[in-house]
């Protein structure tokens, strides 16, 4: 009301007619504000007895239309009565109507029998009185009571807003099946549609407990949009399914997405909702996007009966995507977390004819990408009973080994099935990048070939490092700490190059050379000038020269490309 409440205003609102007594005898100002006065918020307050201390008592003068305004709007039609019945006020009756249309189905009742006046000649805003009162309950579920009294005042159901919105797309939203019972009982046109070409089950709310209900009893009735059946399975309500293959929606129709509905079932794991729209005519090998198939869905999504039986109703195998990627290796993904499914799903397929030797574009077979994804189930079996060759490798030459530098266990495991002897030097290589020193510790410590010195491809090991227990243990070990890259690089260049204060001190207590040039005459110092803003790097920086580094001064070279 935009007024700040007084003690008495808050006295009248809480309804306690003592303490306005108390107040008013001494001496509460009661006519402070000549629109929002105590008399204005007790009619508001359907309090009878309140008002009639205010108007009778104490004879406050009456703002008729301010009061008849609050009365409106009151809870009960008390109040409202005794100003039109006992004072006599003049109202200006439709303007009265018009606000008691707002949902006073008691107080609307009360002036049409009083005045005869004609419910369904009344315009408000250009709506009748039932879109009025529709529209004023936007966000509430309406009162049916109210839509029966507007119809038997002669207003029609099927009445329209400006937008062509008829009476039940506007309430539907938080209606219940009830609700839209009635409607529909009392003809209630569910093809209308809007001037946007919407439909009520466009104006279903997902939020409301009822939308499910709902949704199913309009396509019961006939109200079938050509794409609700990917809304339905979109918004995962499957009950209403049933009913949408039952009215013959097009089970083969193919969405903005370039989604079928089948495709959809399938990349969801809904089993029982693939059998209904196959057993319904939902053709198996539709093309979809990629070129790919129902079956690489379903392994998607890890779901075994559904993969067996798309293969028993003979769903395309032994294909490719456009990417190159096989059928089989889909069972390689984020949602297929369970490896014992995996595998059991990887043997039916062997089981009803599918190739497990083919490779893919990439040339890789299934153990190579079980590698990749480091299933290690799959890896076991391939290796252990379909005789797979541990040697195979990516189109890059990454190996099985390669891809385990980061579990000792299974490293070893595989190395108990080695045919050849793996290349040790780049396993030691790779695995000093990492932050696994038992890896480190196992190749050097039990797999004699190896030296804490050796090069791959004439790469240093030290340089490669960038966790602390590793470089630790490689020092212990007894490794070249000076050691330079192609490029003339040092450890404890590549160390500053990180910011990595800790592997900075490490090596300087190691002895390492502080001032060692690289190719282009930066030392470790120039990698950290640049970045003087950063609080980290002025740590190092200090550090380093506390211990005596220097830059390269006039003799440094610009660098082509900056080292990663």
């Amino acid at each position: 009301m935009g007024k700040p409440f007084r003690l008495l205003e808050e006295a009248v609102l809480s309804k306690n007619l003592d303490i306005v007594r108390f107040l008013v005898e001494k001496g509460a100002n009661t006519n402070s504000n000549e629109t929002y006065n105590p008399l204005y918020f007790a009619s508001g307050n359907g309090d009878l007895q309140m008002v009639k201390y205010f108007a009778e008592e104490l004879k406050m003068k009456i703002d008729t239309a301010n009061i008849i305004q609050a009365a409106c709007f009151s809870p009960g039609i008390e109040v409202f009565k005794y100003f039109i019945e006992e004072r006599k006020l003049a109202i200006d009756t439709i303007n009265v109507v018009k606000m008691c249309s707002y949902g006073s189905l008691e107080k609307l009742e009360y002036l049409k029998s009083r005045y005869k006046i004609k419910i369904a000649e009344i315009s408000i805003n250009h709506d009748n009185i039932l879109i009025s009162y529709i529209n004023s309950k936007y966000s509430q579920r309406i009162d049916t009571n109210f839509v029966k009294f507007c119809i038997s005042q002669g207003i029609d159901i099927n009445s329209k807003d400006k937008n062509g919105n008829n009476s039940l797309m506007l309430c539907v939203k938080n209606a219940t099946i009830d609700d839209v019972n009635y409607f529909i009982r009392n003809g209630i046109d569910l093809h209308c549609r809007n001037s946007e070409g919407k439909n009520v089950i466009d104006f279903c709310n997902p939020q409301n407990g009822h939308y499910k209900k709902i949704k199913t009893l309009l396509v019961e009735k006939g109200l079938i949009d050509p794409y609700v059946l990917f809304d339905a399975l979109d918004e995962r309500n499957i009950e209403l399914i049933p009913a949408l293959v039952k009215a013959g929606v097009d089970l083969n129709l193919i969405d903005y997405r370039g989604h079928t509905c089948l495709e959809m079932a399938c990349q969801q794991g809904e089993f029982e909702v693939v059998k209904l729209l196959v057993e319904s005519g939902a053709d198996i090998n539709m093309k979809l996007q990629s070129n790919r198939t129902l079956l690489m869905y379903a392994l998607q999504r890890c779901n075994y009966d559904c993969v067996e039986y798309l293969i028993n109703k003979g769903v395309k195998t032994n294909v490719a995507d456009d990417y190159g990627k096989l059928d089989m290796f889909f069972i390689f993904s984020k949602n297929c977390t369970d490896e014992a499914n995996k595998l059991k799903m990887l043997m039916l397929m062997e089981e009803k004819g599918i190739d497990l030797y083919r490779t893919g574009k990439d040339s890789h077979n299934i153990l190579v990408e079980a590698a990749i994804n480091h299933d290690k189930t799959t890896i076991r079996y391939l290796l252990e009973k379909k005789g797979f060759n541990i040697n195979s490798v990516t189109k890059n030459g990454t190996t099985i080994f390669d891809m385990f530098t980061n579990d000792k266990q299974f490293l070893k495991y595989l190395f108990s099935k080695a045919t050849i002897t793996p290349d040790y030097k780049k396993l030691f290589y790779l695995s000093s990048f990492g932050n696994y020193p038992e890896v480190i510790s196992y190749l050097i410590d039990s797999i004699k070939v190896i030296k804490v010195n050796d090069k791959y491809q004439g790469k240093p090991v030290i340089v490669n490092v960038r966790e602390l227990k590793i470089a630790d243990y490689l020092i212990k070990k007894g490794i070249d700490i000076n050691e330079k890259d192609s490029e003339g690089m040092t450890a404890l260049m590549v160390a500053c190059s990180h910011f990595n204060l800790d592997l900075v001190k490490l090596y300087v207590n190691s002895k390492v050379d502080i001032n060692a040039k690289d190719s282009y005459n930066w030392t470790a110092l120039d990698w950290l000038l640049d970045y003087k803003n950063n609080s980290r790097v002025n740590d190092i920086i200090d550090y380093l020269i506390e211990n005596g580094a220097v830059s390269g001064g006039v003799d440094k070279k610009e660098r082509p490309v900056v080292w990663n």
